[in-house]
């Protein structure tokens, strides 16, 4: 009814995942599954959730964000290190996806940006409001 809904709908057996997809939702979550999951992860590398989960306690006020980079930015056509996003902002790039068949996980200095690339930040609020600041992303 509304194109502009973003729907999560909750799954209570995995085999109901695709009859909710098709019925309009944009994600689905199974809590048995991100469950089981996280029970694995927690079995196989505890001391990784640890940091994460300590990282994202609201003591330390850390957070990821996603931004697309405006095309009349100041930094398009720079490298990561000529656009010097670390120093300025404080954030630290985490990815960049330039399309859909191209995604750089922990990009280097020498990765070009370009309008519309999509990047994954980590940092303090302060941090990511800064880093949108530099991207050409307007405030609310």
């Amino acid at each position: 009814m509304n194109p502009k809904l973003y729907i999560i709908a909750k799954a209570e057996a995995e085999t109901t995942i695709d009859k909710l997809l098709k019925a309009g939702a944009d994600r689905v979550v199974s809590p048995y599954i991100i469950g089981g999951m996280r029970i694995a992860e927690m079995a196989l590398r505890p001391e990784i959730l640890d940091f994460v989960s300590t990282l994202m306690d609201e003591t330390y006020d850390m957070e990821i964000g996603r931004f697309t980079i405006h095309p009349q930015s100041e930094v398009v056509g720079k490298t990561l290190h000529e656009s010097k996003i670390r120093q300025r902002s404080g954030a630290t790039i985490l990815a960049i996806i330039k399309d859909e068949n191209k995604v750089i996980i922990n990009p280097g200095p020498d990765v070009v940006l370009e309008p519309y690339n999509v990047v994954y930040a980590f940092g303090t609020k302060e941090h990511l409001e800064k880093l949108k600041e530099i991207l050409g992303i307007s405030k609310k």
